[in-house]
């Protein structure tokens, strides 16, 4: 009878042993930090510039003709936040703007603090509405855009090598959408679908150091004849320098 007692008291020790064990595991926070907004670093003047490569893949049907069209193209492309613009009943935004070669393609107006990061249109605008929402912090899921409707998830974190640097740290968001219209131009009727994933990988007190985004769509045409346009393409950006 003592030595089923003294089974018993051990194995209840064992039990309260391994269940501190698990609850301890279970509660174990990952020393892993949360997206925040050192993953995108606003300072003003701030700049970065990257290298830009896109693919183009189509074919054109017309009846049973089919004739295969590809191209690609690179480009110096460059970022900076230069000056700020009042944006009244919101606050002060910061100007992200953009080149393309040597051209200015825009100025788009940011907000970005500890909640996430937002754009509220183009420099100058009358309209102050929020149109796309690139961060929230931490994370998880959100809708990017309403027109067209853009679903924004962060995918995980992971290493990014570009040359000779490897960004041990990044995030990767995927932002991702489809849309589709019917219209007329008589004597023909067009349809229209697409659809695109782009994927960003930000790196902590860096910003945004990779970005690769794939679209698919394909346009038919109905009238005298059937015409189908069937489009791919691929843009991969990597950073090339920053200045901070």
């Amino acid at each position: 009878m003592a030595k089923i007692k003294i089974s018993i008291v051990i194995c209840l020790v064992l039990l309260m042993y391994a269940s501190i064990l698990i609850y301890g595991c279970a509660t174990n926070t990952s020393t892993t930090p949360e997206l925040n907004e050192t993953y995108y670093p606003h300072t003003n003047g701030n700049r970065w510039v990257y290298s830009s490569t896109t693919q183009n893949n189509a074919q054109i049907r017309i009846g049973d003709i089919t004739v295969p069209v590809s191209s690609e193209f690179t480009s110096s492309e460059e970022a900076i936040f230069d000056g700020t613009e009042e944006l009244a009943g919101i606050g002060t935004s910061q100007l992200y703007k953009t080149w393309e070669n040597g051209t200015l393609t825009g100025s788009t107006r940011v907000i970005a603090n500890a909640s996430g990061v937002k754009y509220y249109g183009n420099e100058g605008d009358v309209s102050t509405a929020e149109t796309y929402t690139i961060l929230v912090f931490p994370g998880g899921s959100w809708t990017a855009s309403a027109s067209p409707q853009t679903t924004a998830t962060v995918i995980g974190k992971e290493p990014v090598t570009i040359g000779s640097t490897t960004y041990s740290d990044c995030y990767k968001v995927l932002y991702s959408y489809t849309s589709s219209e019917i219209f007329s131009y008589p004597p023909y009727n067009f349809s229209y679908n697409a659809s695109v994933n782009s994927y960003v990988w930000f790196a902590k007190n860096v910003g945004a150091v990779k970005r690769m985004s794939t679209s698919t769509g394909s346009t038919t045409a109905t009238g005298y004849s059937s015409v189908t346009l069937s489009v791919s393409n691929t843009t991969t950006q990597t950073l090339t320098s920053k200045n901070f």
